[in-house]
């Protein structure tokens, strides 16, 4: 089950609305200060209002990104998963006693990729293999199978 982040999204709206009210009415009473009262209650009543509903909308932006972050992630990780070959979409680690390390689920062994040649296929553990030589990511891989190639070609 996926979540949707409706909870935050609606805090979020609600504070840029209110964020941009604010910043109106404080540009409005700074004005009207500005005009009745002088300089210094503008700057120090009216105006920091207005500061203080940009700085809000800045932070509800930050958190729009991270929703958005986190739901591009689940997509990901959906894609990833169906590409793997697996019924699950979430991929959640053994729990142990004690003070163990949670044990990972093993991944079937699949071919990821043909690259110069050299397979690079899954692991057993979710590292990538070349030649039965793990790495963590598959650029690591390519690299290790690029400089084995340049050595091959020096001798």
């Amino acid at each position: 089950m996926k979540s949707s982040y409706v909870t935050a999204k609606v805090v979020f709206q609600v504070i840029e609305l209110l964020s941009w009210v604010l910043i109106a009415g404080s540009l409005v009473l700074g004005v009207w200060l500005m005009q009745n009262e002088g300089a210094g209650p503008a700057l120090t009543v009216g105006f920091p209002g207005a500061v203080l509903g940009v700085v809000l909308i800045a932070i509800v932006q930050m958190g729009r990104a991270q929703i958005d972050t986190a739901e591009n992630t689940a997509q990901l990780v959906d894609l990833m998963t169906r590409q793997m070959g697996q019924r699950e979409s979430r991929v959640e680690p053994k729990l142990t006693s004690g003070g163990e390390a949670p044990e990972m689920p093993k991944l079937r062994r699949e071919r990821v990729k043909t690259y110069k040649g050299k397979e690079i296929v899954w692991g057993e553990q979710g590292e990538v293999t070349v030649d039965g030589k793990r790495f963590s990511g598959i650029l690591s891989a390519e690299k290790y199978i690029r400089n084995t190639i340049e050595k091959s070609e020096e001798s």
